[in-house]
């Protein structure tokens, strides 16, 4: 009974073992379009504690609105933020704009823009400013 254990156990060790292949990804498409479509997908945006779940399309651009409320006093006003920007491999350009305040008095400022560059694999950290206001951000893969 050892004997044949040790037999089939020989059998399979000495049985010659494929090696593995890895499945070409940018096979069938250019530099660039191989470089955009890596940036396709789900990207997280998180600057002063607020964060946005956003979608990047194939060709790196960015659009994403949400319902936003702010305390004033004792009142809560809603408003709708809209995020719209492009993600490149070097960069990410983005402008936040506010409206549809529910506060009459409330008025909408001038947009927000936000700059910034990639600082690792899947990663990028930039600066957001709209008037004297200023604030950092990142920009990552992933929720």
């Amino acid at each position: 009974m050892i004997v044949e254990l040790a037999a089939m156990l020989m059998t399979v060790s000495a049985a010659p073992q494929a090696a593995p292949t890895m499945p070409s990804t940018k096979a069938g498409c250019g530099i660039a379009a191989c470089a955009s479509s890596s940036l396709e997908g789900r990207w997280t945006f998180a600057a002063r504690g607020s964060r946005w779940t956003v979608d990047v399309a194939a060709d790196g651009h960015i659009h994403a609105e949400g319902e936003r409320s702010i305390t004033i006093g004792r009142d809560v006003a809603t408003y709708r933020s809209t995020l719209d920007g492009t993600l490149t491999e070097e960069g990410v350009t983005l402008s936040i704009v506010s409206d549809n305040f529910s506060a009459p008095n409330f008025v909408a400022g001038p947009p927000t823009i936000c700059t910034g560059t990639a600082i690792g694999m899947e990663r990028y950290r930039g600066t957001c400013a709209s008037e004297r206001n200023r604030m950092e951000f990142m920009f990552n893969r992933g929720e």
